[in-house]
Protein backbone atom coordinates (compact mmCIF):
# COMPACT_ATOMS: atom_id res chain seq x y z
CA UNK A 1 0.00 0.00 0.00
CA UNK A 2 1.10 3.36 -0.84
CA UNK A 3 1.95 5.99 2.31
CA UNK A 4 3.79 9.28 2.10
CA UNK A 5 7.22 8.57 3.20
CA UNK A 6 6.56 11.36 6.05
CA UNK A 7 3.75 8.49 7.21
CA UNK A 8 6.22 5.13 6.94
CA UNK A 9 9.07 7.23 8.92
CA UNK A 10 6.37 7.55 11.90
CA UNK A 11 5.63 4.42 12.02
CA UNK A 12 8.97 3.33 12.39
CA UNK A 13 9.32 6.11 14.68
CA UNK A 14 6.23 4.62 16.89
CA UNK A 15 7.70 1.31 16.45
CA UNK A 16 10.62 2.57 18.69
CA UNK A 17 8.62 4.18 21.07
CA UNK A 18 8.55 7.91 19.74
CA UNK A 19 6.16 10.00 20.48
CA UNK A 20 4.20 11.07 16.83
CA UNK A 21 0.92 12.96 17.92
CA UNK A 22 2.53 15.93 16.88
CA UNK A 23 4.77 16.42 13.57
CA UNK A 24 7.11 19.61 14.44
CA UNK A 25 9.68 20.50 11.60
CA UNK A 26 12.67 21.66 13.73
CA UNK A 27 14.49 24.28 11.06
CA UNK A 28 17.95 25.67 11.94
CA UNK A 29 17.18 29.73 13.08
CA UNK A 30 17.36 31.13 9.75
CA UNK A 31 16.37 35.11 9.17
CA UNK A 32 12.70 36.10 8.67
CA UNK A 33 13.15 38.63 6.82
CA UNK A 34 16.44 38.71 4.70
CA UNK A 35 17.46 41.30 3.00
CA UNK A 36 16.34 40.24 -0.12
CA UNK A 37 12.97 41.17 0.46
CA UNK A 38 13.17 44.45 0.30
CA UNK A 39 13.27 43.90 -3.09
CA UNK A 40 9.92 41.87 -3.85
CA UNK A 41 6.67 43.69 -4.11
CA UNK A 42 4.82 43.11 -0.45
CA UNK A 43 2.53 40.60 -1.56
CA UNK A 44 3.84 37.80 -4.06
CA UNK A 45 3.17 33.98 -4.70
CA UNK A 46 6.84 31.79 -5.29
CA UNK A 47 7.09 29.55 -8.10
CA UNK A 48 9.84 27.02 -8.55
CA UNK A 49 10.05 25.84 -11.99
CA UNK A 50 12.84 23.71 -11.97
CA UNK A 51 13.10 20.16 -10.61
CA UNK A 52 16.01 18.00 -9.85
CA UNK A 53 15.19 15.58 -13.32
CA UNK A 54 14.05 16.63 -16.11
CA UNK A 55 11.07 14.35 -17.06
CA UNK A 56 9.33 16.32 -13.13
CA UNK A 57 9.71 19.92 -14.97
CA UNK A 58 6.34 21.24 -16.22
CA UNK A 59 7.76 23.81 -18.99
CA UNK A 60 9.06 26.79 -18.05
CA UNK A 61 7.03 28.27 -20.52
CA UNK A 62 3.87 26.89 -19.77
CA UNK A 63 5.10 28.19 -15.08
CA UNK A 64 5.53 31.78 -16.73
CA UNK A 65 2.21 32.34 -19.16
CA UNK A 66 0.62 30.49 -15.53
CA UNK A 67 2.04 33.96 -13.96
CA UNK A 68 1.14 36.18 -16.05
CA UNK A 69 -2.32 35.14 -15.13
CA UNK A 70 -2.19 35.15 -11.72
CA UNK A 71 -3.42 38.13 -9.12
CA UNK A 72 0.15 38.65 -7.79
CA UNK A 73 3.28 39.08 -8.76
CA UNK A 74 5.49 35.56 -8.72
CA UNK A 75 8.98 35.32 -7.67
CA UNK A 76 10.78 32.67 -9.53
CA UNK A 77 12.96 30.90 -7.56
CA UNK A 78 16.05 27.88 -8.50
CA UNK A 79 19.64 27.28 -8.29
CA UNK A 80 22.46 29.56 -9.96
CA UNK A 81 22.69 26.54 -12.77
CA UNK A 82 19.17 26.53 -13.30
CA UNK A 83 18.87 30.46 -14.04
CA UNK A 84 18.03 29.69 -17.55
CA UNK A 85 14.61 27.94 -16.86
CA UNK A 86 14.06 30.82 -14.20
CA UNK A 87 14.82 33.22 -17.08
CA UNK A 88 12.42 31.30 -19.67
CA UNK A 89 9.78 31.44 -17.11
CA UNK A 90 9.81 35.62 -17.04
CA UNK A 91 10.30 35.83 -20.56
CA UNK A 92 6.59 34.23 -21.04
CA UNK A 93 5.19 35.90 -17.91
CA UNK A 94 4.04 39.10 -19.45
CA UNK A 95 6.14 41.08 -16.69
CA UNK A 96 4.17 39.27 -13.82
CA UNK A 97 7.26 37.42 -12.75
CA UNK A 98 10.80 38.33 -10.72
CA UNK A 99 13.74 36.10 -10.71
CA UNK A 100 15.93 35.85 -7.49
CA UNK A 101 17.58 33.10 -9.40
CA UNK A 102 20.81 31.71 -7.53
CA UNK A 103 20.35 34.85 -4.59
CA UNK A 104 19.40 33.24 -2.09
CA UNK A 105 20.62 29.77 0.04
CA UNK A 106 18.46 27.93 1.99
CA UNK A 107 18.24 30.12 4.69
CA UNK A 108 17.14 33.56 3.19
CA UNK A 109 15.03 30.81 0.76
CA UNK A 110 13.11 30.24 3.66
CA UNK A 111 11.92 33.62 4.95
CA UNK A 112 11.43 34.30 1.08
CA UNK A 113 9.05 31.28 1.03
CA UNK A 114 7.42 32.21 4.50
CA UNK A 115 5.77 35.36 3.65
CA UNK A 116 4.39 34.00 0.33
CA UNK A 117 0.70 33.68 -0.73
CA UNK A 118 1.17 30.64 -1.76
CA UNK A 119 3.59 28.34 -3.73
CA UNK A 120 3.78 26.83 -7.22
CA UNK A 121 5.58 24.21 -8.30
CA UNK A 122 7.39 20.96 -9.51
CA UNK A 123 8.31 18.10 -7.78
CA UNK A 124 11.14 19.33 -6.06
CA UNK A 125 13.06 20.28 -2.44
CA UNK A 126 11.78 23.83 -1.85
CA UNK A 127 8.00 22.37 -2.78
CA UNK A 128 8.88 20.34 0.91
CA UNK A 129 10.12 23.67 2.63
CA UNK A 130 6.91 25.21 1.53
CA UNK A 131 4.92 22.54 3.09
CA UNK A 132 6.74 22.48 6.21
CA UNK A 133 6.25 26.38 6.62
CA UNK A 134 2.44 26.01 6.45
CA UNK A 135 2.01 27.93 3.37
CA UNK A 136 -0.12 26.10 0.60
CA UNK A 137 1.38 24.37 -2.51
CA UNK A 138 0.32 23.35 -5.55
CA UNK A 139 2.39 20.98 -6.57
CA UNK A 140 2.69 19.36 -10.47
CA UNK A 141 3.41 15.78 -10.95
CA UNK A 142 3.90 13.69 -13.67
CA UNK A 143 5.83 10.90 -13.72
CA UNK A 144 6.45 10.57 -9.49
CA UNK A 145 3.81 9.55 -6.95
CA UNK A 146 2.39 12.18 -5.15
CA UNK A 147 0.89 9.61 -2.76
CA UNK A 148 4.98 8.97 -1.53
CA UNK A 149 6.34 11.74 -1.95
CA UNK A 150 4.04 14.52 -2.96
CA UNK A 151 3.68 17.99 -0.48
CA UNK A 152 2.64 16.66 3.08
CA UNK A 153 -0.61 17.98 4.59
CA UNK A 154 -4.38 18.45 4.22
CA UNK A 155 -3.73 22.06 2.80
CA UNK A 156 -1.46 21.71 -0.37
CA UNK A 157 -3.08 20.32 -3.56
CA UNK A 158 -1.29 18.09 -6.23
CA UNK A 159 -1.91 18.61 -10.10
CA UNK A 160 -1.27 15.37 -12.02
CA UNK A 161 -2.82 13.74 -14.91
CA UNK A 162 -4.86 10.62 -14.57
CA UNK A 163 -3.17 8.28 -17.03
CA UNK A 164 -2.51 4.72 -17.05
CA UNK A 165 0.90 5.12 -17.46
CA UNK A 166 1.41 7.26 -14.44
CA UNK A 167 3.22 6.87 -11.71
CA UNK A 168 6.41 5.62 -14.57
CA UNK A 169 8.97 7.29 -11.90
CA UNK A 170 10.64 7.80 -15.17
CA UNK A 171 12.52 4.91 -14.72
CA UNK A 172 12.56 4.40 -18.45
CA UNK A 173 12.76 6.98 -21.52
CA UNK A 174 9.11 7.68 -22.42
CA UNK A 175 9.25 6.30 -25.77
CA UNK A 176 5.37 5.64 -25.62
CA UNK A 177 3.73 9.03 -24.47
CA UNK A 178 6.67 11.34 -24.94
CA UNK A 179 6.02 12.45 -21.27
CA UNK A 180 2.37 13.22 -21.77
CA UNK A 181 1.92 13.79 -18.31
CA UNK A 182 3.29 16.84 -18.27
CA UNK A 183 3.12 18.36 -21.71
CA UNK A 184 -0.77 17.68 -21.89
CA UNK A 185 -1.22 19.76 -18.76
CA UNK A 186 -2.25 22.82 -19.54
CA UNK A 187 -1.99 26.37 -18.14
CA UNK A 188 -6.13 26.91 -18.07
CA UNK A 189 -6.36 23.57 -15.77
CA UNK A 190 -3.76 24.45 -13.28
CA UNK A 191 -5.00 28.13 -13.12
CA UNK A 192 -8.33 26.83 -13.31
CA UNK A 193 -7.36 24.70 -9.82
CA UNK A 194 -5.66 27.24 -8.20
CA UNK A 195 -8.38 30.01 -8.41
CA UNK A 196 -10.84 27.32 -7.53
CA UNK A 197 -8.59 26.41 -4.49
CA UNK A 198 -7.89 30.01 -3.44
CA UNK A 199 -10.80 31.75 -3.92
CA UNK A 200 -11.73 34.45 -1.18
CA UNK A 201 -9.69 33.63 1.91
CA UNK A 202 -7.34 35.37 4.09
CA UNK A 203 -7.52 38.82 3.28
CA UNK A 204 -7.01 37.59 -0.04
CA UNK A 205 -9.58 37.67 -2.75
CA UNK A 206 -8.44 36.52 -6.19
CA UNK A 207 -11.31 38.37 -7.54
CA UNK A 208 -10.50 41.29 -6.71
CA UNK A 209 -6.86 41.34 -8.03
CA UNK A 210 -7.83 40.42 -12.11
Amino acid sequence: MDIHAIDRYLKIAEFMGCPVDEIVYPFAPYDPSPAILRELPEAYIVMSPSAGKPANRWPARKFGELAAQLPLPSVIISSAAEADIAQETMRHSRGKAISIAGRTGLKDLLGVIAKARFFVCNDTGPMHMAAALNIPVFAIFGPANAIRTGPYGSIHTVIQKDLPCSPCYAQKPCTKFKFQCMEDLGVEEVHGIIRQKRGCRENFCYCHHL
